[in-house]
């Protein structure tokens, strides 16, 4: 790297990594179980994610799950960030971000939670939705299932959806303290 700058030259390859680890677990899965929900109404999305034999079919599977993965995201921001959250007794608090992000501190550490609790708070919140719509899909296929079988698979989708609710309010409770705790040491001069 002769002609890199010294910033450049100091980025860690971890980092990148962990970024996106987090765009990956916060949107493409969760993304990915959705797309498994539309392949019921459409043979095309089934396609993508038979073996691909082809890389069209593997792009075409990876970019519309992170795209469905940002869709799910805003309804999770309007399921779980508006109405489930505060309902469970978790609200985001106020905090001054503008404070925190110049913080030599506390920028670092918000980022740091981000990765570490947010990221995983979208993760299980983003699925939760994901596998509501993709059950909803699958009820509305074609080729639905009998209702034996579709009573057992609502039964289990429902006990591995309330573990993503509970595991969302706690992932959301440890970023909302991460906040608060980081607000108060940007207004202490951090």
């Amino acid at each position: 790297m002769p002609n890199a700058t010294l910033a450049e030259s100091e980025r860690s390859p971890m980092k990148d990594v962990a970024a996106n680890f987090g765009v990956l677990i916060a949107f493409v899965l969760p993304g990915f179980v959705a797309l498994w929900g539309l392949s019921y109404l459409s043979p095309t999305v089934a396609q993508w994610l038979q073996a691909p034999k082809s890389v069209n079919g593997f792009l075409f599977a990876t970019l519309s799950s992170l795209a469905l993965g940002v869709f799910l995201s805003g309804l999770r921001w309007l399921i779980f960030d508006r109405f489930l959250m505060p309902q469970m007794g978790v609200t985001r608090p106020t905090v001054d971000y503008a404070a925190i992000m110049v913080g030599e501190r506390t920028r670092p550490a918000l980022a740091l939670s981000i990765e570490h609790t947010y990221r995983y708070f979208q993760f299980y919140a983003n699925t939760a939705v994901a596998l509501l719509g993709g059950q909803v899909a699958r009820l509305a296929a074609p080729s639905r299932p009998e209702f034996c079988q579709a009573a057992v698979e609502f039964m289990g989708l429902a006990l591995v959806a309330l573990i993503l609710v509970f595991s969302a309010r706690d992932a959301f409770r440890n970023y909302c303290d991460d906040l608060s705790k980081l607000d108060q040491l940007a207004r202490e001069g951090g």
